[in-house]
């Protein structure tokens, strides 16, 4: 678990490979966060799938407040943020986009649900509709 930034008095840690780098001393219970994290996703109406991992939390104290999950599918770099209502607005987004971690990606693609509350930021961050079916929305970007 690395610890990246404090912004605003939210701390913002990467746990990518965190059952590998589990810090028994660590004040954070890094288990208890991606439980946490798992919850925030569920409310958020958010469906994880079998390759989705977590890559990115924000939290404050002991508590998540956003999460940042993608997937890898040969090119294509599939992620998803979920942010607690609560702080909706306060950039915590815009500060989990930032740590995104491309590769050898050439395609990044967010998939929105209703009520798409992301619409406007993948849209401000050069990404375009390329399909609104059944409720879903996916958004495209060429990297």
């Amino acid at each position: 678990m690395k610890l990246f930034e404090i912004h605003n008095n939210i701390e913002y840690i990467n746990v990518i490979g965190y059952e590998d780098d589990y810090d028994d001393e660590s004040e954070l219970d890094i288990h208890d966060l991606i439980s946490q994290a798992e919850k925030l996703v569920h409310h958020s109406g958010m469906h994880m799938l079998r390759d989705d991992n977590f890559t990115d939390l924000a939290i404050i104290g002991d508590s998540v407040i956003g999460a940042m999950y993608t997937s890898t599918d040969g090119e294509t770099l599939r992620m998803s943020i979920a942010v607690d209502p609560r702080y909706r607005g306060s950039g915590i987004a815009t500060q989990l986009y930032k740590r995104l971690d491309v590769n050898n990606e050439s395609t990044l693609v967010a998939e929105l649900i209703p009520p798409y509350t992301m619409e406007k930021f993948v849209k401000d961050r050069g990404f375009t509709l390329v399909n609104d079916s059944n409720g879903f929305k996916v958004y495209r970007k060429e990297l």
